[in-house]
This record gives structure tokens, C-alpha cells and sequence, in this order.
């Protein structure tokens, strides 16, 4: 799976750029679709029952928003929101299946266009 993380700041997306040790660097405040901006976003990698680990994210409210499913699945149809404490650390763990609204990832067959 690959996502993007981003926060809402005066209802803009603010989104995340991070180092090759997932060490949070700056943000991006462009539109991820704006070309220019995606050079720049950080994107995550994370296998189905593994942890991803990302530092140095102050204390807010972020999402996670699925770019690229694995294989055989669909994207979440939903970006997963998570709270950082004080601490700055965040673990996210993902099991691969099921969105943090409850909806259940749809495996899709060969050939079928996933949104």
C-alpha cells in the first residue's frame, strides 16, 4: 500500500514531506494533484500486517489517504484520520482489510478498474 499523510489547516491540506527514515522534514501547502506539489509529497510504503513508523509530526489531527492499494485490492474508499499526542510519534498500523469506517476492502478481479 502507498498513501500520503496530510492535516487540515485553515482548510487547506497541508501536506507531509519526510526523509528516506520517515524523519517528518516540512510540508507541502500546494494541491497534492498539482504537479509541481507531488514532486515534493512524501509517500509512504507499508506491507498488509506491518507497522510504519513516522517521527516528528507535531501534535494534530492528520489523514492518511490511500493512493495505491496492494495488489489484488481496491483503495479505501476513505482517508483514515489519526490523532499525534504531544510526543510527536505515531504508529500506524495496517491490517490490510478493513477502513477505519468499518468498510471492508473490496478484492478486485483481473482486469477490473478499481476508483
Amino acid at each position: 500500500m502507498q498513501f500520503v499523510l496530510y492535516r487540515s489547516v485553515m482548510g487547506k491540506r497541508q501536506y507531509i514531506v519526510a526523509d528516506g527514515d520517515n524523519q517528518v522534514t516540512g510540508a507541502v501547502w500546494n494541491d497534492y494533484y498539482d504537479t509541481a506539489a507531488l514532486q515534493k509529497v512524501s509517500v509512504f510504503r507499508i506491507a498488509p500486517g506491518c507497522t510504519c513508523r513516522i517521527t516528528g509530526l507535531a501534535a494534530d489531527l492528520y489523514y492518511l489517504e490511500e493512493i495505491q492499494a496492494s495488489d489484488g485490492l481496491c483503495r479505501l474508499e476513505y482517508p483514515t484520520e489519526f490523532m499525534v499526542q504531544a510526543e510527536g510519534t505515531v504508529i500506524i498500523t495496517y491490517d490490510g482489510e478493513t477502513g477505519q469506517r468499518g468498510e471492508k476492502r473490496r478484492h478486485h478481479s483481473p482486469g477490473e478498474t478499481c476508483i
